[in-house]
């Protein structure tokens, strides 16, 4: 009885667009939380549509590349419904917005939002230097070639290493 009476707890999901966060919103829903989620303009508002969902808020494009208005969009959302949990699905925004997003959001009174501080994003967002910094500490790492021109691409071709694996090239620094 004390269980039905209980303030629900809010829970805060981007990515909105995303089967994550879907699947984030449902397992929250039914663990009896309230969710409220959101998503740029112009995706697919996937999460909109699920019963799990209680609120679904849609930021403006202009938010997906201008920091200070994400910021501002976010903490629009936390002063209307108080979420006690930020989960960001960095999935179609920036993790690195979020990050600096977070202590903006604790003193919106956020308890908890899962994202680490902006550093610690700038570093995981470069994967030559976590790469670098593997290799460094003796941890294996996947075979991999740094690339700085196009001539290097067509050497990289012409050795053969790029029969050898499947490869992704990843833009980095």
């Amino acid at each position: 009885a004390h269980e039905r009476h209980r303030k629900k707890r809010t829970v805060m999901i981007s990515g909105g667009s995303t089967i994550q966060a879907l699947h984030l919103a449902r397992n929250f829903h039914s663990a009896g939380a309230r969710v409220v989620a959101f998503e740029f303009e112009g995706l697919f508002a996937l999460a909109r549509f699920s019963t799990a969902v209680d609120k679904f808020y849609t930021l403006p494009i202009s938010a997906k590349t201008n920091a200070n208005e994400y910021i501002n969009a976010l903490i629009n959302i936390v002063e209307k419904e108080s979420p006690t949990l930020y989960i960001p699905v960095c999935a179609n925004s920036p993790a690195y917005f979020d990050a600096l997003a977070k202590p903006h959001l604790e003193l919106e009174g956020v308890q908890k939002i899962f994202c680490p501080g902006a550093q610690e994003v700038s570093i995981l967002d470069d994967i030559g230097s976590v790469l670098k910094k593997c290799e460094s500490r003796n941890i294996p790492t996947p075979p991999y070639r740094t690339l700085t021109c196009k001539e290097d691409l067509m050497k990289l071709y012409d050795s053969g290493f790029m029969k050898n694996f499947r490869n992704v090239l990843i833009a980095t620094g």
